[in-house]
């Protein structure tokens, strides 16, 4: 089989309502469809989001370790350049959302007042503003530092969550923001939420590119299971 870089086109009502409305027919889904494609579409969402603001980015590497055989493990490096000045973000990506154990119902129409609310409160969740970090493990792994990939250059290294849920940090319903962190690593940390940014979006649809995990498992799936609905006849149908 052919592998693929992974250009898709993406409807953004139908991927809001199915994570952050969490209809009836979603149920118990949404937990594999994730794994399937979550990762790639955190990484791509988040390249779309700073393509479209004339920032370079691409996921260069999906092994994002220590260097040591155990300890904690990220999801993926991206690199970005803004006018010569080159980032690393070393990347966790958390696709939590209504369907997580806890998680609550976000309406896709929901008015700006609702979301900066739902946004607070989602923060507040996961954020100890007291001691400047996480209150999860597995979130605060991010702040780890992580063995970068050889031979890449850049200026600047950075702890990055992209995450599903949108999220409100100091009255600012942003996609991406960053916020200050108790660490002996890192000063600051930055958060990039999935919702919030597709949310902002005027358009029905986008195209994102570079889901090549997503796409290689579509050939896979395509390669051996055939729909035959359309040729079997009505009565024998099950």
């Amino acid at each position: 089989m052919q592998n693929m870089n992974g250009f898709f086109e993406i409807d953004i009502k139908n991927l809001l309502e199915f994570f952050d409305e969490k209809p009836i027919t979603s149920q118990r889904h949404a937990t594999s469809l994730t794994q399937m494609f979550g990762e790639d579409l955190g990484a791509a969402l988040f390249n779309h989001y700073l393509n479209s603001r004339g920032i370079e980015s691409r996921v260069i590497s999906n092994k994002c370790t220590t260097g040591k055989k155990s300890g904690p493990r990220l999801d993926r490096w991206i690199l970005t350049n803004e006018n010569g000045y080159r980032v690393l973000y070393q990347t966790e990506i958390k696709n939590w959302s209504a369907h997580a154990i806890g998680g609550s119902i976000i309406r896709t129409m929901a008015s700006s007042d609702e979301l900066s609310e739902y946004g607070k409160k989602e923060w507040s969740n996961i954020w100890d503003s007291e001691k400047s970090n996480f209150k999860w493990p597995t979130l605060s792994k991010v702040l780890f530092e992580m063995k970068e990939p050889t031979n890449i250059e850049y200026d600047e290294k950075r702890p990055l969550l992209i995450y599903w849920i949108p999220l409100c940090y100091m009255e600012r319903s942003s996609p991406f923001f960053n916020v200050q962190v108790k660490s002996n690593i890192f000063d600051r940390l930055w958060v990039f939420s999935m919702s919030s940014y597709l949310r902002s979006i005027n358009t029905d649809k986008i195209v994102v590119k570079n889901m090549p995990n997503f796409a290689n498992r579509l050939l896979w799936i395509n390669s051996i299971f055939k729909s035959i609905d359309d040729r079997l006849p009505p009565d024998n149908r099950p």
